[in-house]
């Protein structure tokens, strides 16, 4: 996967509630290890589909993932996502 969102989070019980909530509502979803050029605050993180995105993105805004941060990640490398919250 060439192209994907990474969902980082605060601490590992948050990025484990995070992928159960997750796949009940049907996204495949990844557990990676966090780069930690983008922060050392959790080792895991989510994989998304880039095409799961906007529906995921909901879910984040409105409270029902507690996110650290969102990240785009494309050949460049990552770019960090900001959502309103």
């Amino acid at each position: 996967m060439k192209e994907y969102y990474l969902i980082t989070f605060k601490n590992t019980h948050g990025a484990i509630s995070g992928e159960k909530k997750l796949k009940a509502e049907g996204f495949e979803v990844t557990v990676i290890p966090t780069p930690t050029t983008l922060t050392k605050s959790c080792g895991i993180s989510l994989r998304i589909k880039p095409e799961d995105f906007e529906r995921a993105a909901v879910l984040v805004k409105e409270g029902g993932i507690d996110a650290g941060s969102v990240f785009f990640k494309s050949e460049d490398g990552y770019r960090q996502i900001e959502l309103e919250r």
